[in-house]
């Protein structure tokens, strides 16, 4: 009876000390985490809330990462921060994937494109829509949607951006989408 009581006792001690100092690591890690909080006090708030939301979204927590972004737009309408977030709202559906997303991210960067025409993110904006159908397009013998959307994108992109840095991607990509249309046509002329 005594040696049950003992272990018991020997068991339960080793049980409390092992979560004492699971405990005590929990709680040095909230007060690191805490430090770099009250060091961005001096910092802008649509800054920390822009950083916070990009580094989620990294993480894969797109949707927490959007989140933040949206808060930053409503919060701070005259943000330096503004644009750059609603870019980051279409790159983190673009990323997420999914038709869905994918479509939440053509209407993100055409928006981008409508607000912010003449920022140096535009062209990567057109282009991304176009990268966007690219990337819902099919094989030559099925739906032509996507590729004739993805075309006319990439075909806008080169006529709005001639002298961009992206113009030989997109000119690769149209060639590509191109050829998925005249495949598909080929095979419909030949079945009949």
């Amino acid at each position: 009876m005594r040696r049950t009581l003992l272990a018991m006792l020997g068991v339960s001690l080793l049980f409390s000390c092992v979560s004492a100092e699971a405990q005590g690591k929990i709680f040095k890690k909230k007060k690191k985490d805490a430090a770099p909080a009250a060091a961005d006090s001096s910092v802008a708030p649509d800054k920390v809330l822009y950083d916070r939301a990009l580094v989620d979204i990294k993480k894969g927590r797109h949707e927490v990462g959007r989140l933040n972004l949206q808060t930053l737009i409503n919060t701070y309408p005259d943000s330096e921060y503004l644009a750059k977030a609603k870019l980051a709202i279409a790159d983190s559906y673009y990323r997420e994937g999914g038709s869905a997303n994918l479509t939440q991210a053509i209407a993100g960067y055409k928006d981008f494109i409508v607000f912010f025409p003449f920022l140096p993110e535009a062209p990567y904006a057109q282009i991304q829509v176009a990268m966007t159908h690219y990337k819902e397009m099919a094989k030559p013998d099925r739906d032509r949607t996507e590729a004739k959307a993805a075309e006319e994108e990439f075909q806008t992109f080169l006529a709005k951006y001639p002298k961009d840095p992206l113009v030989p991607k997109a000119q690769q990509h149209l060639r590509d989408v191109q050829e998925v249309l005249a495949e598909g046509d080929y095979r419909i002329g030949y079945y009949y």
